[in-house]
């Protein structure tokens, strides 16, 4: 948390699965006021291209961690098909091809 940092400004960055309105989101935390300046969608979310992936590769749900862990082992076999589905925009932004749940044939809430 910013708030507890030992900075008195800072870059505020929060990736989650799926929050209230945003997936991702990026602020400016200065004394003791944080700004939003940006927020992607839910559907611009990092976390449900992991749980899809997971679960595409034959893990559970919240085993994302481990196909984390498993990416570190790794080469770039995939790593054109990746940046197809999670696209860098010039402004730093990002975005989720939304088309990856049928890519992989999966569904990211199914258990």
């Amino acid at each position: 948390m910013f708030f507890v940092s030992p900075f008195e400004d800072a870059t505020v960055v929060v990736l989650d699965g799926y929050g209230d309105d945003a997936a991702s989101s990026v602020f400016t935390g200065a004394g003791h006021r944080l700004t939003r300046h940006w927020h992607g969608g839910i559907f611009d979310s990092l976390g449900m291209v992991y749980t899809l992936v997971t679960r595409h590769l034959g893990y559970e749900v919240f085993e994302e961690g481990t196909v984390m862990a498993l990416a570190a082992l790794g080469g770039d076999r995939y790593d054109a098909a990746m940046r197809e589905v999670v696209r860098l925009e010039p402004e730093g932004r990002f975005t989720v091809d939304v088309r990856i749940s049928a890519m992989t044939g999966t569904d990211c809430c199914a258990p």
